[in-house]
């Protein structure tokens, strides 16, 4: 038995049509599975300069960069320049807790971007302050360097009536320009 195999020559427009239907059946797929995710909220539009656009940040890839927060410090005051005056851990009841940090952060076409959030957890272990992104801290800069340092200083009030003990506070800074976070524990007390 003897099989004839027959090729069929396609003319130039025969092909040039089946590369233009593949090459538009591939766009109707991709706009199909890029709508149904942003009706799913897989993935959320942004809005810029008032046109939606897609917001490409939930495309899972991590950006090269550090973020690192360097000499936390507990203080009984934080001068201009943010040095510490008097550092301790342990505060009376009624007295202010001051604190301070560096963050040092890898800038994206010399800039950087951070945003500083934090908790304070009572020794019941009870939210007693919370500073999340819908009252985020935010800090912009321009830098020539491909690292730039931002100190943050700031302060918690005691008051007479809170409880004594062991506190917890968790610091949250992100950068979103290079889609890191840091988060830090530091414990102080009350007496």
């Amino acid at each position: 038995m003897q099989i004839n195999v027959r090729f069929v020559k396609m003319d130039r427009n025969g092909k040039v049509a089946v590369q233009l239907l593949v090459i538009l059946t591939v766009i109707v797929i991709t706009s199909a599975t890029v709508f149904s995710l942003v009706k799913s909220g897989v993935v959320e539009l942004k809005e810029k300069e008032g046109v939606e656009l897609i917001d490409m940040e939930f495309v899972p890839y991590t950006r090269e960069g550090s973020l690192v927060v360097e000499g936390f410090k507990f203080c009984q005051f934080v001068d201009e320049k943010h040095n510490c005056v008097g550092e301790k851990n342990t505060f009376s009841l009624g007295e202010n807790i001051y604190f301070r940090f560096m963050v040092e952060s890898s800038t994206v076409s010399g800039e950087v971007q951070l945003t500083e959030n934090y908790r304070l957890k009572s020794p019941r272990g009870e939210v007693l302050l919370e500073v999340d992104d819908r009252y985020e801290n935010y800090l912009e800069a321009v830098s020539g360097d491909s690292k730039g340092q931002i100190y943050f200083a700031d302060y918690l009030v005691s008051e007479e009536g809170d409880d004594k003990g062991e506190y917890t506070f968790e610091l949250f800074i992100k950068n979103p320009l290079l889609n890191k976070e840091v988060v830090l524990i530091k414990k102080f007390k009350i007496i």
